[in-house]
């Protein structure tokens, strides 16, 4: 199978279900956003809003205003996605319509960080927000040829939701969560001992570790906003051997993959087939 980067979401796609991968990352057969990536996307999109805002002396700026903005503009954008911001019965006191359940999610995700003096953007000192890295991997070992048959490095790629500074030797990466606190894929429950064998967390770390060479300390933390809240864990150098070796794994473990072995008790967006329980044909 035709392999050249990859991200941690394709990693795990991968690890669960070869032939999802096949299709979404081979095939660019992409997949339509559901509700729940948009109610994330909009939640993002005013954390990277606030972090710009901090960067440039202008917290006064209400995020629940910068909440009502991202609806609106992540509605425009995805208008086949079935999201409601108010329902169609009316508050008896206020008269006006009432909040949906769908807009609640976003704004407690929202007032779940404002609350937190810890990670409220408009405290933190922050150093980028939606920070794209694309990694490549030297040596011959990593080679690979696209679909028109031009040689390439393998790399590893992503955004990065924040980075900020806790002191002139540290600084710690946030990723907001606004899903449950669970594996997407083997629903396993996320503590810090799990995290530490996610590749997300391990990938960040390893961007980090090129993209900020001046600290020595780089704490990751994802902040599950409507679940539990912050999962914390660090890394060191020890560590980049193993992230690497999985990378490397994963790299030929595609390349040599000729079977795209579909896993039947999945449900898949990408493809027609229906959910299966187990011990059925």
């Amino acid at each position: 199978m035709r392999v050249v980067r990859c991200s941690a979401s394709a990693i795990n796609l991968y690890n669960h279900c070869p032939f999802a991968y096949y299709m979404q990352y081979v095939l660019k057969m992409e997949s339509q956003a559901g509700k729940a990536a948009l109610q994330g996307n909009i939640v993002h999109r005013v954390f990277e809003w606030m972090i710009k805002l901090k960067k440039a002396g202008k917290t006064n700026v209400d995020p629940m205003w910068l909440l009502d903005r991202s609806w609106d503009e992540h509605l425009k954008e995805f208008p086949h996605v079935e999201i409601r911001k108010v329902t169609t019965r009316k508050d008896k006191i206020t008269g006006k319509l009432k909040e949906a359940a769908d807009f609640k999610k976003c704004r407690i995700a929202l007032e779940e960080i404002l609350n937190n003096e810890y990670y409220n953007p408009y405290k933190l000192n922050c150093i980028d927000s939606e920070r794209w890295f694309a990694l490549e991997i030297p040596g011959d070992e990593w080679k690979c040829l696209d679909s028109d048959g031009n040689e390439h490095q393998f790399a590893t790629r992503g955004y990065i939701d924040l980075v900020h500074e806790i002191d002139s030797d540290t600084i710690e990466i946030v990723d907001w969560k606004t899903g449950a606190r669970k594996n997407f894929h083997t629903q396993e429950d996320i503590d810090e001992e799990v995290l530490t064998r996610e590749i997300q967390p391990r990938l960040y770390h390893l961007a980090a570790y090129f993209l900020y060479p001046q600290y020595k300390n780089i704490i990751t933390t994802f902040y599950y906003t409507n679940s539990g809240g912050p999962v914390t864990i660090a890394f060191s150098e020890d560590d980049l051997a193993l992230t690497i070796s999985t990378l490397h794994r994963f790299f030929t473990t595609v390349k040599g993959d000729t079977l795209m072995r579909r896993n039947r008790w999945w449900t898949c967006k990408m493809c027609q087939q229906r959910h299966v329980s187990k011990g059925v044909v």
